[in-house]
This record gives structure tokens, C-alpha cells and sequence, in this order.
């Protein structure tokens, strides 16, 4: 306490005796007489008991004790008392702050008061403010901050977009969000924190479906504008799902004004962006300007399958050296969780025109053919050394890493591995229809190649002849699945 005003006191008031047993109608009768020369009543026990306790400060100012607590926090406080009319039940008033200092407002109380009330209480020279029963208060009472977009420049803290960054993890999306320099003055000084009125921020996550990074040559609109639609139901042979575990995400090292936010089970099918907004208890008077700054969208956070999925080939032989195989594709949803799918976000359907369809079909998300999946024949070898594997043919969809885009459409490329095989067309199309055996349209996807074989020199059987020994195999994104023989 400033000694200031420590003297101040105790040359107005003397010291007052604290002791309990003592009548506070006797030890505080000068004091008493200083409050009512001021238009100050101080006769029922209320006020007596508040004026003992103001005469105890006064005698602990005098004669501080020698031990213990020496400090005394004085906090200034103010009423203020208005009337406010009220229009269909509502009413408002606007009180400018002297300064920009921390304060408290303490939470406001109001009651109905008749135009008459004033005159009356005036007229019996009741000049105080009647005092309140908490049953005579309104509870809807709300204080909050004005500010407009003129106060950006006087240095107010305002609410803002926040910047983002995005944290690459195998298995959910991480993003990290700092926190404006009012957050960080909040945490450190309660004085910031009523001053700055902060009150923390809000996220929104921005969903959609996952795209090629050029749409324009490689997106899903020329991917299925691309396919051949077919009304007969073409097989559907069940997915063999294997999991390729990847490698383990490293933990992201923040400093103490950023926050890390995370989304699990969230679908490789979808790409996400978090938007942040710092918040502050205040209210807005004007209207967002349109100089106003907008959020900024950088690169959107994606994740990988932890699954490869393959459908078992059919090979049928169609004359003595070639081979029809048909490759049943991929599906979406066959390398989701049901997890996963469960905690997928809404997303509406995939719409193309398809030829042969007659009418705009609707693609689920879920129900699209995976595009960066290739599909690779292999023809077993055995050796006394172990069996060797020889690659014969490749099927690459249009997102897969050594795909080459066509100048017409975008169509899978099939191509030969071995010198002695030859196929009939490199751009085959995928001939779309429903699943069979579903009571629903499910999509189903098939494309067939031909090849042809011819025996090399030194060679004593011909390649890809026996059942038993051709395999396939899945790649996406430098992940590979085992071997399974075709059909």
C-alpha cells in the first residue's frame, strides 16, 4: 500500500479497536458522524459491520504487526448506475472505457423499474440506489466488448485467421495452429487475459474428394469420361486385402504457442484443411470489409491406405499362343477399414458421363476404381537354385508413378515386359456395369487385354502356358503385395 495514503488514513481516522466483544455502536461513532456529514447513512448493522471492518484496516495500517502478512492489496472499484429503456423487452447501452487497462467487470444485475420510481424517491430524498433481491434481478445479462473494423489500426487484438501447418503421419492427419501474441500474453499475465478478452479460437476442417495433382490431365472427370459403360452385371470376385505396414510418424516438436490437432480413421479417399480463427469476447459492429484479410489454404493433409487389396485375374486361352486376361480392378472402398468408414465425413457422389450409359451415372465415393494401383503378371520358373519369376505384362492406372499420359483418352496403359510377349492394345478401356449378385448399383470394374506369346530360342516350353505357375501382383505408391496365382 502507498504510504501516501497510508498516512492519509490515519490522519483522518484514529485507530478503532477490533476487539469482538466491543460495541461497534461506541467505537464507531466519530467515524460514523465523518460519513453522515457526507449524506453517507450508516444506522443499520450492514453498514456498521462494513465501517468496523474499514476501522480494522485503519488500525492494521497504524500498528502493523511484527510478524506475518505486511502487504495489503487495494483493488479500486466502481458502480456505475444507469436507466436504460427498453424496446420490445431488449435494451442496450454502450460505456467507453477510460483506458485500455486490464479490468474486471463484474457480472451486471438489472431490474424492471416503473418511470415514476425516480420522482417518488427523489421526492422522500432517498437519493441512494435502492438495494436489490436476487429474485428483483435479471439473469440475461451479457457485457461484451465493442470493437469495429477501425480498430485494427489502434492496435487492438482482434479475431484473425491463424496459420496452419500440416504434419505428414501414416495414419491420421496432424495439423499445428499458433496462437496470436494476445494467447501468449493471456497465459503469462492475468491482466492480458481481461484485457485482451481472449478466449481461444475455432477450427474448421474442409473435406473433399481426394484429386490428382493436375485435374486437368489426370483428374477423376477425364478418368471416368474415359470408361465404357455396359447395362449387363459383369463379375465381381472377392478382394484379397493384405497390410503393408508403413513407416512409424515422427512426433512433431512445438514450442508453446502452437497446438497440435489430429483426426484419426480419417479415409485416404478424402483430403482435409484446417481453417483457424482466434476468438475474443467481444462484438462486432460493423461488417467484414472487403480489404479484409482471408484465410490463406495451403497444401491439404493426406494419408495412405494401410492396405493393398488384388481380385484374382481370369486367364483364358484363345488359341494356342495368346491369352485373353481379364483384370477385375480395385475398388476404393476395398482399402478402407470399417472403421474408417464408419468415421468417414458426408460426401456426395462422383458424377460423370459415361458412353453407353444414356444418362449422367453416380459414382460413390467408396465405389470408384482405385486409380494409382498397377497390376503386374509374373510367370513362375523353378530352378535347383530356388524359382525365379519372370515378368511378362503390367497394367498401370492412370495415377500410377510410372504411368505416361496419352495424348487422346485417359485410358489404363498395358505393356509387355518380356521381348516375346505382345499385346493387341496398349490403351485398353475400363468397361463399367453393375456388381452382380447386388440388389443395388455397385460398381464394377473390368479391363481385357490380349497376349500373345511365342517361344524364343532355347526355350522348351512356352512362356505363360501353365496354370499353376502365373501370378499377380499389386503396386501403390512403392508398396507391393504378395503373389497370388490368377485364375
Amino acid at each position: 500500500m502507498p504510504v501516501a495514503f497510508a498516512e492519509r488514513l490515519s490522519a483522518r481516522f484514529w485507530p478503532l479497536p477490533t476487539d469482538a466483544d466491543s460495541d461497534p455502536a461506541k467505537t464507531l461513532v466519530e467515524l460514523r458522524k465523518w460519513f453522515e456529514l457526507r449524506g453517507i447513512e450508516a444506522k443499520d448493522p450492514a453498514a456498521v459491520s462494513l465501517l468496523r471492518r474499514f476501522g480494522a484496516l485503519v488500525a492494521y495500517l497504524d500498528h502493523p504487526p511484527t510478524n506475518g502478512l505486511r502487504r495489503v492489496r487495494l483493488e479500486s472499484s466502481d458502480s456505475r448506475w444507469v436507466t436504460v429503456p427498453l424496446t420490445d423487452g431488449r435494451g442496450h447501452i454502450d460505456w467507453p472505457l477510460p483506458d485500455r487497462k486490464g479490468r474486471r467487470l463484474r457480472p451486471p444485475a438489472a431490474r424492471l423499474v416503473s418511470r415514476y420510481e425516480p420522482l417518488v424517491r427523489w421526492a422522500e430524498r432517498h437519493y441512494r440506489p435502492v438495494e436489490w433481491t436476487p429474485a428483483d434481478t435479471e439473469p440475461d445479462l451479457v457485457v461484451r466488448r465493442i470493437v469495429t473494423n477501425d480498430d485494427r489500426g489502434a492496435g487492438l487484438d482482434l479475431p484473425e485467421w491463424l496459420p496452419v501447418a500440416v504434419h505428414p503421419h501414416p495414419d491420421e492427419l496432424r495439423f499445428s495452429v499458433t496462437l496470436p501474441s494476445a494467447a501468449a500474453r493471456s497465459m503469462a499475465n492475468a491482466i492480458s487475459a481481461v484485457r485482451t478478452g481472449y478466449a481461444g479460437y475455432t477450427l474448421a476442417f474442409r473435406y473433399r474428394l481426394r484429386d490428382h495433382d493436375t485435374p486437368g490431365e489426370r483428374g477423376w472427370q477425364k478418368l471416368l469420361e474415359a470408361m465404357q459403360f455396359t447395362a449387363d452385371t459383369l463379375p465381381d470376385p472377392p478382394s484379397v486385402v493384405e497390410p503393408t505396414p508403413g513407416r512409424a510418424g515422427r512426433e512433431p516438436r512445438l514450442f508453446r504457442h502452437e497446438r497440435l490437432v489430429s483426426l484419426d480413421r480419417w479415409p485416404f479417399i478424402h483430403e482435409c484443411w484446417l481453417v483457424a480463427r482466434s476468438q475474443y469476447d467481444v462484438r462486432r459492429l460493423d461488417t467484414i470489409g472487403a480489404g479484409h484479410t482471408k484465410p490463406t489454404f495451403g497444401e491439404p493433409a493426406r494419408r495412405e491406405p494401410g492396405f493393398l487389396a488384388v481380385r484374382r485375374p481370369l486367364v483364358v486361352a484363345d488359341g494356342t499362343a495368346t491369352w485373353k486376361v481379364t483384370f477385375y480392378l480395385t475398388r476404393t472402398g476395398d482399402l478402407l477399414t470399417p472403421l474408417e468408414l464408419a468415421a468417414s465425413p458426408p460426401l456426395l457422389p462422383k458424377s460423370a458421363a459415361v458412353p453407353g450409359a444414356g444418362h449422367t451415372v453416380d459414382f460413390p465415393p467408396d465405389g470408384l476404381p482405385e486409380p494409382s494401383s498397377g497390376y503386374h503378371l509374373y510367370y513362375r520358373v523353378p530352378s535347383p537354385s530356388g524359382d525365379v519369376y519372370l515378368a511378362v505384362a503390367e497394367l498401370l492406372m492412370p495415377w500410377h508413378t510410372r504411368y505416361a499420359v496419352p495424348e487422346g483418352d485417359l485410358r489404363p496403359w498395358c505393356r509387355p515386359l518380356d521381348s516375346r510377349v505382345s499385346i493387341d492394345e496398349e490403351r485398353p478401356k475400363v468397361v463399367c456395369g453393375s456388381s452382380t449378385g447386388s440388389s443395388t448399383f455397385t460398381p464394377a470394374y473390368t479391363v481385357t487385354v490380349r497376349l500373345t506369346i511365342r517361344r524364343g530360342a532355347g526355350d522348351q516350353e512356352l512362356l505363360f502356358a501353365d496354370a499353376d505357375r502365373r501370378v499377380v501382383t499389386v503396386t501403390r505408391n512403392g508398396r507391393c503385395s504378395s503373389a497370388i496365382l490368377t485364375t
